[in-house]
Formats: C-alpha cells, sequence, structure tokens
C-alpha cells in the first residue's frame, strides 16, 4: 500500500511520546512491505537530523523508492493517508484516512485473501500472473505478509462478515470467487436471478459490491476451472478422464466452453431451477459430444492448478486481458 503522511504532521509527531511510531512506519519502508511517502519531505528533517546517520540513509533510501514508485501508480491505487488526530478519520477504500495508531494497525496486517478452495484457488492466482507479479506474491507469502483464507464456498460469506466486523482487518482483505454465472448475458449489470434460480457467486458478489468496495475479483468465467488451457487439460487425461471427453469440450464455442458444468457436465445442470439459464449456449452440441460431456471432468478438475507444469499454462488472450485489471488490485493491497 502506498502512506502518505506529512512532512508538518512528521515534525509534529517527533516532538511527542509517539516518536518510536515513526521509525516503525518506516521500517515497513525499508522492508519494501509499504511505500512511504513524505510529503514535503523538509518538513520531517529535523527529526531526520535526529536520527543516527546509517539509519537516516536507510530511511532516505526507502523513501526515494516509495516516491518513484508512487508517481508510476494510478491514482486509485490502494492508500492510507495518515492524518492529526483532530481530525475526523474515513475507512474507505481505495483512499483511508486514519489516524497513525489505526494506521500501524492496518499495515501491521497480512493482506487476507479470501478463496474458496485455499490450495487449488491459491494455485490459480499465482499462475494466471506475469512472471513479475507472481515474484512479488510469492515474496510476500514467504514473508507473511499475505494470508490465504480458505473460505469454504458456501461457508464464505459467513466467515468474510465475520472478518468485516473489525475496520483494520476489512481494509486489508481481498476476496477471489467464482461468478457461477451460466450464460454470459448474466454478467450484465442489471441481471438477477429470480425464484427459484439460485446463484451463489450473485449473492457474495452483493456482500463484497457493498464491503470489499474493489477489493475483489468475481471471475467473468463459471469457475476457476473455466479458465484451464487446452494443454492442461490434454495432460491430464487417464484413468478417470478420457481423451473423447477433452475433445468434445474443445469442440465447444469459447463462450460455451466458458460456462459449461466442468466438475458435474450437463448432468450436474438438470435440476429445474437451474437448468434454463444456459439458454441455447449448447444447442449446437452433437448428440454424440454431449454424451461425452455428460459426466464432465470430476470435481477434482481444478487439482491441476497446482499438479500441472507451470509451463502448459498458455493462457488464451481473454483469460490474460482479465487477470490484467484484476491482479494489480490485488497486488496494490500487499
Amino acid at each position: 500500500m502506498n502512506i502518505l503522511i506529512s512532512g508538518t504532521l512528521v515534525a509534529k509527531i517527533s516532538t511527542t511520546k509517539h516518536a518510536r511510531k515513526l521509525h516503525t512506519l518506516l521500517g515497513f519502508a525499508c522492508e519494501g512491505r509499504h511505500a512511504v511517502i513524505i510529503p514535503p519531505l523538509v518538513g520531517a528533517e529535523q527529526w531526520l537530523d535526529k536520527v543516527d546517520e546509517q539509519t537516516r540513509v536507510e530511511y532516505a533510501h526507502a523513501l526515494g523508492i516509495a516516491a518513484r514508485q508512487a508517481a508510476q501508480r494510478p491514482a486509485d491505487f490502494a492508500s492510507i493517508h495518515i492524518i492529526d488526530v483532530d481530525v475526523a478519520e474515513q475507512w474507505s477504500s481505495p483512499q483511508a484516512l486514519l489516524h497513525l495508531d489505526n494506521a500501524l494497525d492496518v499495515l501491521n496486517q497480512p493482506l487476507g485473501i479470501m478463496v474458496e478452495n485455499g490450495k487449488n484457488d491459491w494455485a490459480f492466482i499465482t499462475r494466471i500472473m506475469r512472471k513479475s507479479e507472481r515474484e512479488i506474491i510469492e515474496k510476500a507469502y514467504e514473508k507473511g505478509w499475505v494470508d490465504p483464507l480458505h473460505g469454504g464456498g458456501l461457508t464464505m460469506s459467513t466467515l468474510l462478515n465475520e472478518r468485516l466486523i473489525s475496520n483494520a482487518r476489512a481494509l486489508r482483505t481481498f476476496a477471489i470467487f467464482d461468478s457461477d454465472r451460466r450464460h454470459p448475458a448474466e454478467l450484465e449489470e442489471n441481471w438477477t436471478p429470480k425464484q427459484p434460480e439460485k446463484c451463489q457467486g450473485y449473492d457474495f458478489e452483493q456482500t463484497a459490491r457493498a464491503q470489499l468496495q474493489g477489493r475483489y475479483w468475481m471471475l467473468r468465467r463459471r469457475f476457476i476451472e473455466s479458465y484451464l488451457p487446452p494443454g492442461v487439460l490434454r495432460a491430464s487425461v487417464g484413468a478417470n478422464l478420457k481423451e473423447e471427453t477433452i475433445s468434445a469440450f474443445l469442440q465447444l464455442e469459447c463462450s460455451a466452453r466458458w460456462y459449461f458444468n466442468m466438475k458435474e457436465g450437463f448432468l450436474g445442470d438438470q435440476p429445474s431451477e437451474n437448468a434454463h439459464r444456459a439458454r441455447g449456449l449448447f444447442a449446437g452440441v452433437s448428440a454424440a459430444n454431449r454424451a461425452h460431456l455428460e459426466r464432465g471432468f470430476g470435481k477434482a478438475i481444478a487439482k491441476q492448478y497446482s499438479d500441472a507444469p507451470l509451463s502448459l499454462f498458455d493462457w488464451d488472450a481473454e483469460a490474460r486481458a482479465e487477470a490484467s485489471l484484476a491482479v494489480p488490485r490485488l497486488l496494490s493491497l500487499i
């Protein structure tokens, strides 16, 4: 995150018993965990002159890096503005206005990345990232700066609401979840499931939109499995998955592949409350291919994200474009 504190406020705090907290703040910058920006720096120089030479050099180096980083980041990059105690706080996102103590409380929190499956979804996230992005999140994970939170599908909303009770933890939460949509038209802003239709992804999106304010990624496709590249699918052929199933699936149009029930196949979408939601997406599927896809790929197909070699993940252009919008929002919070 970006941390902004005015040089005037630094100078003021440095003359109080809270001066030691400034060291904690700048320690984040020295670790490379958060970017601390002090405009104008001249206001803080009187305090910086009082610290030992080696510490001053290290602080100056970290502040210089932070200033260069800030110049390259968009205006809506996740930030905390540290304000004086006589100014009212705003626990908003992506720009929060907080007193120093509360800011430190937030910044000390690891970023909780809530996913539906702690292993498969985490593997999906790291594999769909570019190499430079993957290096950032892997370093953060090793240092304990990020914490993958297993949401457990049906219990994810409950766990999220429990986490949102704390303002500090709320600002340090990012959620990634399946859309559970059955047709691309269901991604339109005015779409809502009508009774007796049920869509878990839609329900969770309402909570995320109200409480996470942009700190979430709802997949545009139905599941994380819907992004598996052909090379990974072909490599998964074995006793429990036949070549004919892969071939039939790859013959589907893109939109049909992205909303097909990969785990349970056409049989899994037969329950009447949702059976109609695919509209005519699969109308052109031959009887032979429909038979091959009747039971899908099995509920364990998402394990390929952690089991298959990284070299097989040749993402399609649409998947890369979607990730290029969502991943920077996630990384901005680390």
